[in-house]
């Protein structure tokens, strides 16, 4: 997996984002879209970003 930051998400669209992290070897997963929060799993992956979108732009990124 890539170690590049996080941050470079920010202001993507998921389409951006799914590419992005295609290249980094990474797997997204969306846990807030349009203020609903998304129910997810807890299991431990460290190849993960955490994605919270508003309007198809993702306004924040976290990992695992």
């Amino acid at each position: 997996m890539s170690q590049e930051p996080i941050e470079d998400y920010i202001g993507l669209t998921m389409q951006e984002a799914r590419q992005l992290a295609s290249d980094r070897g990474q797997v997204l997963r969306i846990t807030k879209r349009n203020s609903n929060i998304i129910i997810v799993t807890m299991e431990l992956r460290t190849n993960r970003v955490n994605l919270e979108l508003e309007d198809n732009l993702i306004t924040a990124a976290s990992t695992d």
